[in-house]
């Protein structure tokens, strides 16, 4: 008996990793950004910040975000609760385009900021500010 693979509405929920940097007040500061996508696109997300060699002085911290990933692969995401929150920090939204499947570009919503741009990830990262909380 042949096998019927499961129509496309029956399709897994998915996680992807992604990681560049955005600027902000405080100017460069990395960026990885864990979503997990529903099959709708309803999006729960786990933002991480952290400082970059050109910004050694950005704190550590992450918040949880909420949004959709439409069909378009256009994500917006609303900032949720601190994860770890260093003094002075505020949460920010964010909404964006995957480009190529390889890269994700947006801006972001909050004061002082402007754009992102990160590169999906295949392979897993050093641990995080959040290492040990789950999306």
């Amino acid at each position: 008996m042949a096998s019927i693979a499961p129509p496309a509405s029956a399709a897994a929920t998915r996680t992807e990793v992604w990681r560049g940097a955005y600027s902000c007040a405080q100017g460069l500061t990395g960026l990885t950004l864990t979503l997990l996508i529903q099959p709708g696109g309803e999006t729960a997300g786990l933002f991480e910040f952290y400082a970059v060699g050109a910004n050694p002085r950005v704190p550590k911290g992450c918040f949880d975000m909420m949004g959709m990933m439409d069909r378009n692969h256009h994500l917006t995401l609303a900032p949720g609760a601190w994860r770890r929150h260093p003094t002075g920090y505020v949460t920010v939204g964010l909404t964006g385009d995957e480009v190529d499947a390889k890269r994700l570009v947006g801006t972001i919503a909050g004061p002082g900021c402007s754009t992102f741009a990160l590169v999906r990830q295949t392979m897993p990262g050093q641990p995080s500010a959040c290492a040990s909380v789950s999306v």
